[in-house]
C-alpha cells in the first residue's frame, strides 16, 4: 500500500472520529473540498483549514451519525479515487442516508489539496483520468 493510499485511509479514520486536528495535519492550508451534502443549510464547497473546521462542525451539528467506510482506493496517475460507503442519520427525525459513492482526491507534498465527491463512481474514475 502506497503512502498516499495510507494517508487517504487515515483521513477517513479521522473523519469518523471527528478528529479535526488530524484532518488539519493531512490537508493543505488551501485545500478545496466539494462534498455532496453535509449540512441542512450548506453543502460547500469549503476552502482551506477554516473550511475543514466548518465541514466537521456542520456534520456534527446536522447529523447524529455520519460515517464513511473506505472500501478501496484506486491510484489513477497522480490522483486517487476512494470508493466509499456512507451511512448517516440526521438529527431531529431527519433523513437517513446510505450509499456507495466516490471521492476524487489530489495530493501534493503529502497533503490533500483537493477533495471532490461523486455520486457515480465511474464518473469519479473518468474525472481522475482526464
Amino acid at each position: 500500500m502506497s503512502s498516499n493510499v495510507e494517508l487517504v485511509r487515515s483521513a477517513y479514520d479521522a473523519w469518523n472520529r471527528r478528529d479535526v486536528e488530524r484532518l488539519l495535519e493531512i490537508t493543505d492550508p488551501e485545500v478545496a473540498i466539494s462534498p455532496l451534502v453535509i449540512g441542512v443549510t450548506s453543502a460547500g464547497p469549503w476552502q482551506g483549514h477554516d473550511g475543514v473546521r466548518k465541514l466537521v462542525a456542520d456534520a456534527r451539528d446536522h447529523w447524529a451519525r455520519f460515517e464513511i467506510q473506505c472500501e478501496k482506493v484506486l491510484e489513477v496517475g497522480e490522483r486517487l479515487v476512494a470508493l466509499v460507503h456512507v451511512e448517516a442519520a440526521a438529527r431531529a427525525n431527519g433523513p437517513t442516508v446510505t450509499g456507495n459513492i466516490a471521492h476524487l482526491i489530489e495530493l501534493e507534498d503529502g497533503l490533500v489539496t483537493s477533495f471532490v465527491a461523486f455520486r457515480d463512481r465511474a464518473a469519479a474514475v473518468a474525472a481522475a483520468q482526464a
